[in-house]
């Protein structure tokens, strides 16, 4: 045999012994399931396992938050000195876990449903409990709708091929909210020692709004005669709260412009925008398109130049003294959806009158004022329809309710 069949030779018989341990099978006591941790309830599974009442089925482990001691408190959630459930959202506990074990190991899902805003927050997991390291529910939810001020929600923990169910109800109190209305201004510390932060303009829901920095002011193109654009707030679409603010317009005598709304003073704003860099500053909102054609929505930053941004002194902004920015969202699809623009990507306004007079410098740090217009865009002579909620200038990163 020559050295070129020994090496063939050799290497024939380890490709049969990988062969014959790959074939054989694992027998470790412990391997009930490869892969995806999903396990359905066995025939046995008799749910959440409990000392007294059925009442005590599921319970919440309020965490109180920094700077307070790092202590815990436990509750039932449903419990005889508040029948509707525990108010979530005391000082004590802005975050909640629900707390429960099984009598086995199974794939559950926990849902959170709002009455009121409809909004949704769901978790889910295979093991033998649930606890603070698993469910811990800082009032956030899934997707475009946000839990709202003071209302009531309806919990469902279920188990996968299980009928065993256990349902409550619990009262959200309004420092539970994890969304705009409850930071009107936010502000996080970042690893690299900057911050990001958000300034929520507006989201529409004028009697309950912290800050005054909204757009209360609406005006419609008078030329348009009765086309003319339609403003208000809605209940019948919205993200977040009550309302949202619907626009809709025929823009009859061609020059596209619609309609807007604005801050009053175009002043609001001031000292509010701490960051110079317009790449990290970015104007965000919600959007719900009705499909039509030619519907746009125009976002405006109206800066004063005459002020100094560390210390706010100078005079009011002047429009034939200032610069406008402004950019475009072409709202061509339906339903809502978040919209999140660089403020570097904003055009100068060209009319001097308008915000055209500037020193054509873009400084985040000097934006007073803000603004919105509907227009049919880009091609006039249309109708515009869109609805608008929930509208944030954030700084280093786009807006992550």
């Amino acid at each position: 045999m020559n050295r070129i069949e020994k090496i063939s030779t050799f290497l024939l018989a380890v490709a049969i012994l990988i062969g014959v341990f790959a074939a054989c099978k694992r027998t470790f006591k412990d391997e009930e399931f490869m892969g995806t941790a999903v396990r359905s309830a066995p025939a046995d599974f008799s749910g959440i396992i409990i000392d007294t009442e059925p009442k005590t089925y599921l319970r919440k482990e309020a965490v109180i938050a920094p700077p307070a001691a790092p202590t815990t408190r436990t509750y039932e959630l449903v419990d005889e000195n508040y029948p509707g459930g525990i108010e979530f959202g005391t000082a004590a506990a802005s975050r909640v876990a629900f707390v429960n074990e099984f009598s086995h190991d199974v794939t559950w899902f926990l849902k959170i449903s709002g009455r009121t805003s409809g909004a949704i927050k769901e978790y889910t997991g295979t093991s033998k409990k649930i606890d603070s390291n698993i469910v811990y529910w800082d009032g956030a939810a899934d997707g475009t709708r946000f839990f709202i001020f003071n209302e009531f929600a309806d919990y469902t923990l279920s188990f996968l091929g299980s009928s065993i169910s256990y349902n409550g109800l619990l009262k959200i109190a309004n420092s539970a909210i994890k969304g705009p209305k409850k930071y009107p201004q936010f502000s996080k510390l970042l690893p690299d020692g900057s911050y990001y932060t958000y300034e929520q303009i507006d989201n529409f829901d004028l009697n309950i709004s912290s800050t005054n920095t909204g757009l209360r002011t609406s005006y419609g193109d008078a030329a348009d005669g009765a086309g003319k654009a339609v403003f208000f707030v809605t209940d019948t679409k919205q993200v977040d709260g009550y309302f949202s603010y619907y626009m809709k317009g025929t823009d009859n005598n061609g020059n596209n412009y619609l309609g807007g709304a604005s801050g009053e003073l175009l002043e609001e704003l001031k000292g509010h925008i701490k960051e110079s860099d317009p790449s990290k500053v970015y104007v965000n909102a919600y959007i719900y398109g009705y499909g039509r054609p030619n519907s746009a929505l125009f976002f405006q930053a109206f800066e004063n130049d005459f002020i100094n941004p560390d210390d706010l002194s100078g005079p009011s902004r002047n429009a034939a003294t200032s610069d406008m920015w402004f950019t475009i969202v072409e709202v061509n699809w339906v339903g809502w959806k978040l919209v999140s623009i660089p403020y570097s990507s904003f055009k100068p306004a060209s009319n001097p009158l308008s915000g055209g007079g500037g020193n054509r410098i873009k400084e985040p740090k000097k934006i007073v004022g803000f603004g919105i217009e509907l227009e049919s865009y880009p091609n006039s002579g249309g109708t515009a329809e869109l609805a608008l909620d929930v509208v944030v200038i954030s700084t280093n990163g786009v807006f992550k309710p």
